[in-house]
């Protein structure tokens, strides 16, 4: 019974990721800071939310403001 409870939970879990990629839904790529300042991307497509991810990272390391981001909502 639990081997197809976890089943299902994985079913679903990448049945989302496949939808979500066939249907262009953008990612939420977040970063936060030392300071604690967060900040968001919205990026289309898996490859591109990596970049996304490398590139918030690396600026956030060499204290740099990435200047497409803007700070997320509270």
């Amino acid at each position: 019974a639990v081997v197809v409870d976890v089943l299902v939970v994985v079913a679903l879990v990448l049945g989302g990721g496949v939808a979500r990629m066939l249907f262009r839904r953008p990612w939420t790529v977040e970063a936060v800071a030392a300071s604690g300042e967060r900040f968001t991307r919205q990026v289309v497509g898996w490859g591109a939310s990596g970049r996304a991810r490398d590139e918030i990272a690396a600026g956030l390391r060499h204290g740099q403001r990435p200047e497409e981001l803007r700070p997320a909502e509270a």
